[in-house]
């Protein structure tokens, strides 16, 4: 019988499990904004302009600067990371971009960043967390690279997917292509003892029989 833990946040989390998805979804209204802060919207907005070129080579240096700023702006993990709150104007442009872009290296990469900012600015609830993860690829440790907070939120998705699917008896077979990214979720969340979330979410998707594949002797 799995123990039960208390998860801790990955060293990598860009969320804070407690409070920053919740501060990021009410952080609508207009504030002034310190030189720093300026400066981040300046060097984000950049960022979108380099996106727009036409060079591949540019998304692609685009794109990790992108992904370097979100990761090194996480200083603290009581705090909301700001190049998600300032990136939320260009949300729609990220998602236009991706439907315009032929280069799947650089596809694959969009798609993991829009797959963060849907965890926390999908407000019609259409779970674009998971249809971008799934578009970015989830295997090889693909699907933590966001954090703990983050892969908790995608097992919420899967599961409402899922669900959503099996309402509809003709969708009950369509549901079966969630298997294999709940089943890294699940590994994940054993691998970082959050073995609760792990068996929440394989009885969720009507896979217990998976859980002893998971359970070792530090389990």
């Amino acid at each position: 019988m799995a123990k039960e833990h208390t998860p801790q946040p990955a060293a990598d989390d860009v969320l804070n499990p407690k409070t920053a998805a919740k501060k990021l979804k009410n952080k609508d209204e207009p504030e002034e904004l310190s030189e720093e802060d300026q400066q981040l919207v300046s060097e984000l907005e950049m960022i979108i302009e380099r996106l727009k070129e036409s060079s591949t080579e540019i998304h692609h240096s685009a794109l990790e600067n992108l992904v370097n700023v979100i990761r090194s702006s996480t200083s603290s993990m009581t705090s909301v990371p700001k190049p998600l709150k300032y990136l939320k104007p260009h949300c729609e442009t990220l998602a236009e971009l991706y439907e315009q872009w032929s280069d799947a290296r650089n596809k694959k990469m969009l798609a993991s960043i829009l797959s963060l900012l849907g965890m926390v600015y999908d407000k019609e609830n259409k779970r674009e967390s998971l249809k971008y993860r799934l578009l970015a690829g989830y295997e090889d440790g693909l699907i933590s690279e966001w954090g703990h907070e983050y892969v908790r939120h995608l097992a919420m998705e899967i599961g409402l997917e899922y669900n959503a699917k099996l309402e509809d008896e003709e969708e009950e077979q369509a549901a079966e292509y969630l298997v294999p990214v709940a089943l890294e979720a699940a590994a994940f969340f054993f691998k970082h003892n959050a073995e609760v979330d792990a068996i929440d979410l394989l009885e969720e998707l009507d896979r217990h029989e998976t859980i002893v594949d998971y359970v070792t002797k530090d389990t």
